[in-house]
């Protein structure tokens, strides 16, 4: 039979133990909502970016020069953004430009945020 006390010390150990995965659940819930907040930020200022390099160029830029640092530093003060992982996808960014007057960017949210779910999301023009 159990004592008393190893009862309450087996008891308070279980405790301890549900309030530190809750604890560690939360941690990481609020990195991925961050992660996720820090995404969106980021496909936004592509976006105007974009926007940018079209009322310019009128046209949108083809994958090969949305690889080009040189040439879009001249439309984002930051380039290229910083990839944020995590969640569903091992990337946090695709471009395509189907045609010279339309783009869709995808991008890749570690948890839903903003309306836009959890895993990929597209932007078009």
């Amino acid at each position: 039979m159990f004592s008393t006390n190893l009862k309450q010390n087996l008891l308070l150990i279980f405790l301890a133990a549900v309030l530190l995965m809750g604890v560690i659940w939360a941690a990481l819930s609020g990195i991925a909502a961050g992660k996720s907040s820090i995404v969106l930020k980021n496909a936004t200022a592509l976006d105007k970016g974009l926007g940018y390099f079209f009322a310019d160029q009128n046209r949108y830029p083809t994958s090969l020069e949305l690889q080009d640092r040189n040439l879009m530093l001249n439309y984002f003060s930051i380039f290229p953004p910083a990839a944020i992982l995590g969640g569903k996808c091992a990337q946090t960014f695709q471009y395509a430009n189907p045609t010279a007057k339309t783009f869709e960017l995808d991008f890749c949210l570690p948890k839903a945020a903003s309306g836009f779910p959890a895993g990929w999301s597209k932007v078009t023009q």
